[in-house]
This record gives C-alpha cells, structure tokens and sequence, in this order.
C-alpha cells in the first residue's frame, strides 16, 4: 500500500484554531429526551442502542454494530451549505478517524472532497474506494488537490467506504452526512446486503442523534454543564496529559483539545496551568461557602 508522510500528525496542531472545524461532541455530551420514542418504539437498531445502561455502553455498542458490517470508522455531520460552500457545523467525533478528520477540517480536505460532490446528486448510499476517489470528481481531470484527497485517505489506512446524505428537517441548506470507513480495499466486498445495512445504520444513527437524544449546549447551561468537561477538567487537575486524558475517557485527541480550548475561553484563562488554578480556586470557594 503507498505511503505518505502525515506532517499533520507530527506537527503541533491547535484544534480550532481554523475556522473550518465542527464543534465535536461525543455520547457523553448528549441527554436522553424525555418520551421522545413513539408508541411502535422506533428501529431496532434505536431501541438497542437506548437499551444501553450507560453511555460508555452506548458507545461499545454502537462501535460493535458499526463493525459488523464492515467499517471501523464513522462519523455524523450537520451540515450547512452557503452560497453552494460547505460548512460542517457538528461531528460526533467518538468514533471518527482521528487523522482524517484532523486533515478534513484542518488541512482543507473538505475543500476538495469530491466524494462529498457526487453524494449531493442522489439520495443514494455513495460506495467508494481510495482507487476511484479521483474519479469521482466532477471536473474533467483531478487536480493535484483532489489526488492528494485519495493519498491521504490511503496514508490514514482508509480503503473503502460509504457517503449517505439525508436532508435536515429544519432548515432547507442543512444536511446531514453519515461517512463509514474500512480498511477494505476496493468496493467488491459491499455487497448490496453490506450496502443496505450501512443505510439502515446511518438512518437509526440520525433518528438518535435528532430526536431520541439532544445536544448538551455548553455555552447556554455552562461550560461545566457536560459530564465530560468536569471529567476532562478533574483528569486536568491530577496532572494527567491530553494523550492521558484521552485513553481515560476513550475520547479522540481532537475532542479533549475542543473541550479544553473552550474551557479555557469559558474561564478567560489562556493556558491549562492557569485553568487548573481557576478549577482549585473554585473548589476552595466552594468550600469556604460550605463552612460560613
């Protein structure tokens, strides 16, 4: 298989410092809405996943699913199109390919996608593998961009994958695009049953994520109101690193980096030293108000 060199993988890189990148959330910033399944129960696949008795089971299981068919990496994604630019607003990031989506949003790969362009023409899962990805461009010859595309998707040891986009229920220049990935190369081995499933997938995915769960805002309930900002916070405070924070929580690089970068905006600190003081400082407060 060809190689390149992930420079973006090496180099220190400030989630957020592009305009381009989502807000990234995982399960654990999502709540269950209240009576949100109807009287039939919804999908299956739903009813199982909302069977789970913790969010850490939400995610084993629905890891496991995305596996049985085939895939290792999948992600979910708002998104809003202006003046025909895309511009991805939300990703649920857990089960993403960490490099990839470091060099979608932070490299400019979303730029280029070709595969995201012959999506947009039919309400048809879009099976592709890294061989045609070029090719699936709508201009006459790939540019240079468009064949690094591919090259990147082969360094990150991405072979195969399906596109589905489903239209959003509120707004007409929003859309929602469900990406699988294997290490499969070619497209041989989806078979229209694989195919079928990973539809079915993206559909249960997109019937949790908008309307048996809703998002935890952070910004309008406090930026400690998700369980995983206390617990990235705390993780903070016992000196652990974001590599540490990370294997902890079973949360991508990128994601405790979004959580902590709007930790520290919350707090108008500039750096974790500083941020792990304002979490003592307000510990001892907190205390003190106990003991008056």
């Amino acid at each position: 298989m060809p190689t390149i060199e992930l420079s973006w993988f090496r180099q220190p890189f400030e989630l957020g410092t592009c305009e381009m990148w989502p807000m990234l959330y995982t399960e654990h910033d999502l709540e269950p809405v209240p009576g949100a399944l109807g009287p039939r129960g919804g999908p299956d696949l739903v009813r199982h996943w909302l069977a789970a008795d913790s969010t850490d089971e939400l995610q084993r299981c629905m890891r496991t699913d995305m596996q049985a068919l085939g895939f290792d990496w999948m992600s979910h994604a708002s998104v809003i199109w202006r003046e025909g630019t895309p511009s991805t607003t939300r990703l649920l990031s857990t089960h993403a390919h960490p490099c990839w989506t470091q060099f979608y949003f932070g490299e400019g790969g979303c730029d280029v996608d070709p595969l995201l362009q012959q999506a947009m023409l039919s309400p048809l899962p879009l099976a592709w593998s890294t061989d045609d990805v070029p090719s699936r461009s709508s201009l006459t010859q790939a540019t240079p961009e468009q064949e690094r595309f591919a090259d990147v998707l082969r360094g990150c040891g991405v072979g195969s994958g399906v596109l589905v986009v489903l239209p959003a229920a509120v707004r007409s220049n929003e859309c929602t695009i469900v990406s699988m990935m294997s290490p499969h190369l070619g497209r041989s081995w989806m078979t229209d049953e694989a195919l079928g499933g990973a539809f079915m997938f993206a559909l249960c995915l997109h019937e949790l994520l908008t309307t048996q769960m809703r998002l935890i805002d952070g910004t309008a309930q406090g930026a400690l109101a998700s369980a995983t900002r206390r617990e990235i916070l705390h993780q903070l405070t016992l000196g652990q690193s974001n590599k540490q924070i990370a294997y902890r929580l079973q949360l991508s690089a990128d994601t405790v980096k979004y959580h902590l970068r709007e930790l520290r905006r919350h707090f108008n600190v500039r750096n974790r030293i500083e941020l792990v003081n304002c979490k003592r400082s307000l510990n001892h407060a907190v205390v003190q108000l106990g003991q008056d």
